[in-house]
């Protein structure tokens, strides 16, 4: 079986993106809200970061007006019902280069915020938004606990210091009993999307909406998901910071500001 899904090519994209006030509606199929009780769940700012960073392009040669970038939350950690979660990223470059999606146990005692690795492939990249679900055969998270997980474009496998990588944290919780309930009433991708976008549970959502066999739907209902999502990034930028020095207060909220700005730069098709 293969996991991995990639649904648009380069030159459909940018059509996509040219067209975009004219595919997002008033009507949104997926309305993803804040999770309730999250004030005191804020991600770390050592798992969650940005690098290879290269002025305001991005890609590995520096020349794409978009960005590697996770497609999920950094001002609060995006959680997720499922022991195999589905992560999705956008991938700036044309060509394509040798991607590392890795796994690993959050740890507040390690220097990064990274404890074991529980789970690496390498896959190659292609142009756009791609997604990679937790093989079933892999043994499943556990509810209550927090991961980081990180994708890397390796530029050049000689020099890792080129690579572009991006990392964020996700969180494995309880479905909630009316959650269950409202489950077993619908059978539509979308309309479960749609379900667990209103209780918070971001990565459940994305995974229903780009697992979606009709792409134009897939594609309809993700820009409208990220699009909600990069409104709560830029309206909770300075919520959820849990320390008192300010030159680290100002790292945070300026790698926040950079991921909403990613998130804007694949709505938009320009820098």
């Amino acid at each position: 079986m293969n996991y991995l899904q990639n649904f648009w090519n380069s030159k459909f994209l940018t059509s996509c993106l040219l067209c975009l006030s004219l595919v997002i509606t008033n009507s949104a199929l997926a309305e993803y809200q804040k999770p309730p009780n999250t004030e005191n769940d804020a991600p770390d700012s050592r798992s969650t970061s940005i690098s290879g960073i290269r002025g305001s392009s991005g890609g590995c040669r520096g020349m794409e007006t978009t960005s590697l970038t996770a497609i999920a939350p950094y001002t609060h950690i995006g959680q997720t019902n499922s022991t195999h979660p589905t992560f999705v990223w956008f991938v700036p470059d044309r060509q394509s280069y040798p991607v590392e999606l890795q796994l690993s146990e959050y740890s507040p005692q390690s220097a990064n915020g990274k404890g074991n690795t529980i789970f690496k492939v390498r896959l190659q990249s292609s142009p756009g938004i791609m997604s990679y679900s937790l093989p079933k055969d892999q043994l499943g998270l556990s509810s209550g606990q927090k991961y980081v997980w990180q994708v890397a474009i390796l530029c050049n496998p000689n020099r890792p210091s080129e690579d572009l990588v991006f990392s964020a944290e996700i969180i494995v919780v309880d479905t909630p009993m009316s959650l269950q309930k409202q489950l077993t009433t619908v059978s539509d991708s979308l309309a479960k999307a749609k379900l667990y976008a209103e209780v918070g549970l971001w990565y459940d959502a994305l995974a229903e909406v780009v697992q979606t066999k009709d792409n134009s739907l897939a594609q309809k209902s993700t820009y409208e998901l990220i699009q909600e999502l990069a409104a709560i990034e830029k309206l909770n930028q300075e919520e959820n910071i849990k320390t008192n020095d300010i030159n680290e207060q100002r790292k945070i909220i300026l790698t926040r500001q950079e991921h909403q700005k990613r998130l804007e730069q694949i709505l938009e098709g320009n820098s």
